[in-house]
């Protein structure tokens, strides 16, 4: 059974969150600028590094999770098998934002559970 906060009952409706995963500072304002520009009201939880959002995607579920491809700790793909293995995980939806153009990992990327890419530079219109 799902419980619902007092601001959201007040509100009449249940907020969305949305993860955002990126080791570029500019990467993550852009990104949560464009969803506060779509829904003022989507709670956005930002992050620079990949395990300390899987850290936090077990205690809070997202409703959707943005993440960058290349990172230093911990590329997306390996980011998006782990976020899988956790409870309650394997069906939110994922979007990877990438520079790489080559198949074979964007074919990857999605045997291992990403659901849709956005190409860097990010379009807001995408």
């Amino acid at each position: 059974m799902m419980s619902l906060s007092i601001d959201e009952l007040i509100a009449g409706h249940i907020t969305s969150t949305v993860m955002i995963i990126d080791d570029q500072s500019t990467s993550l304002n852009i990104l949560s600028e464009t969803i506060k520009d779509i829904d003022s009201d989507i709670s956005i939880k930002t992050f620079h590094n990949p395990s300390a959002a899987l850290l936090a995607a077990e205690s809070t579920l997202p409703d959707l999770i943005i993440t960058d491809y290349k990172m230093p700790d911990m590329d997306g793909i390996e980011f998006t098998k782990r976020l899988r293995r956790i409870p309650n995980c394997h069906n939110i939806p994922i979007i990877m934002i990438t520079v790489i153009r080559e198949k074979s990992i964007l074919y990857s990327a999605l045997e291992n559970g990403v659901t849709d890419f956005l190409s860097k530079p990010f379009d807001q219109y995408e």
